[in-house]
C-alpha cells in the first residue's frame, strides 16, 4: 500500500553527533512513499553537528531546526524541547529520531500502515544493534504487553516509535502542563507510559525496522556483554532505576483515569518500598516486565533492597 500523500513530521535530536548524523539524515529523507519534514533540535553541540544541520535546514526546505539551541543537557529534554516546539500543523504522524542510527528505506511506510491498519495510536520496533567492528545483535522488544510494565520499561528504542498526529497532540498537551525537573530522564519511557496508562493502543512489531548503533556515547544503547551489564547494575544500585520508576508512578498518581484505580495499591507501595511493599511488588512482577527473565530479577532486586 503506497502512502505518497502522508506527511510525517520526524522529531531529531542531536549533541555532538558529527560522526554519525549525515547517514542517519540520509535514511531519514530517502524514506519510501511519505512526505517527511524532519525537525532538528540541537543540544549545543560544539563538534560542527550544528554548522551541518544548520546548513542542511537552510538548503532542504523539507527539514526545520529550531531556533534555539542552547544546551539542555540530555537527550531526554532535548525532545521535550522537540515536542514541545516544534510546528507540526500539517503533520499526519509523528516519529522520533537519533542522530546515530540508519533507517530500512520503508520504516515510515511500514509504520503509518500499522497504524492505520491496526487502528493504533502508537508503535514500535524491533531493531537490529549493530557495532563498527561488524557485530550484529537482533533487539527483541516484542513479547505481549503486560498490566503495568510501562511503569517499569519502556516500549524499546525511542528512534522506532511513530504516532498519530491525534495521539501526539494529548501528549504534547501533557508535557505543556509540567517543567522538565518534574519529568523522567528517558522522552520515550514516558511517552510509552502516558499512551498505557490512558488506554491507548500500543503496537511493538516484531520485524526490525532500523540499525541501531552502539557505541561509548549511547545514552542508553544495549547491555550486551560483561562490561554493559555492570554498568547496568551500577545504575540499579546507585537508586537511578528506582527513581524513575517513582517518578513516573507518580506522574500516574496525579491523572484521572480509569487504570489508576485498579491499580492504586500497587502505585502507592511503589512510592513507599517498604518491607511490606516490596513483598506485595515482588508477587506482582508478571505485572511489570515482559520478559520472564527480567520478571525473575526485578523480583530478586526488590526483596534484596538492591531496587
Amino acid at each position: 500500500m503506497n502512502l505518497p500523500n502522508k506527511k510525517v513530521a520526524v522529531l531529531l535530536a542531536t549533541y555532538n553527533g558529527m560522526k554519525w548524523i549525515e547517514e542517519q539524515v540520509e535514511s531519514i529523507l530517502a524514506q519510501k512513499n511519505v512526505d517527511v519534514r524532519l525537525i532538528i533540535s540541537d543540544d549545543g553541540s560544539i563538534d560542527g553537528t550544528y554548522n551541518f544541520v544548520k546548513k542542511l535546514a537552510e538548503n532542504d526546505d523539507r527539514v526545520i531546526l529550531l531556533p534555539d539551541h542552547s544546551s539542555v543537557w540530555g537527550a531526554g529534554k532535548n525532545f521535550y524541547r522537540l515536542i514541545r516546539q516544534s510546528d507540526i500543523s500539517d503533520a499526519e504522524f509523528v516519529a522520533l529520531a537519533d542522530q546515530d542510527d540508519i533507517w530500512l528505506s520503508n520504516k515510515l511506510e511500514y509504520q503509518i500502515n500499522t497504524l492505520i491498519n491496526r487502528r493504533s495510536d502508537a508503535t514500535s520496533s524491533n531493531v537490529v544493534a549493530f557495532w563498527d567492528d561488524g557485530q550484529l545483535a537482533f533487539i527483541n522488544k516484542a513479547q505481549p504487553l503486560k498490566s503495568l510494565d510501562y511503569l517499569f520499561e519502556s516500549a524499546g528504542p525511542g528512534c522506532s516509535f511513530c504516532m498519530t498526529r491525534a495521539f501526539f497532540d494529548k501528549f504534547r498537551h501533557f508535557l505543556l502542563t509540567r517543567e522538565d525537573h518534574e519529568l523522567p530522564d528517558l522522552h520515550d519511557w514516558l511517552i510509552y507510559a502516558y499512551a498505557r496508562a490512558t488506554n491507548h493502543k500500543w503496537c511493538i512489531e516484531e520485524r526490525p525496522l532500523l540499525k541501531y548503533r552502539q557505541h561509548q556515547n549511547n545514552v542508553v544503547g544495549v547491555h550486551k556483554g560483561f562490561q554493559a551489564s555492570a554498568r547496568r547494575f551500577m545504575t540499579v544500585r546507585q537508586r537511578w532505576y528506582r527513581s524513575q520508576v517513582q517518578l513516573i508512578s507518580s506522574i500516574q498518581l496525579t491523572q484521572s483515569h480509569e487504570k489508576l484505580t485498579q491499580h492504586l495499591s500497587l502505585l502507592k507501595s511503589i512510592g513507599r518500598l517498604n518491607f511490606f511493599d516490596r513483598l506485595v511488588l515482588a508477587c506482582n512482577v508478571k505485572k511489570f516486565r515482559r520478559e520472564r527473565s527480567h520478571q525473575l530479577v526485578l523480583s530478586l532486586m526488590l526483596i534484596t533492597y538492591i531496587f
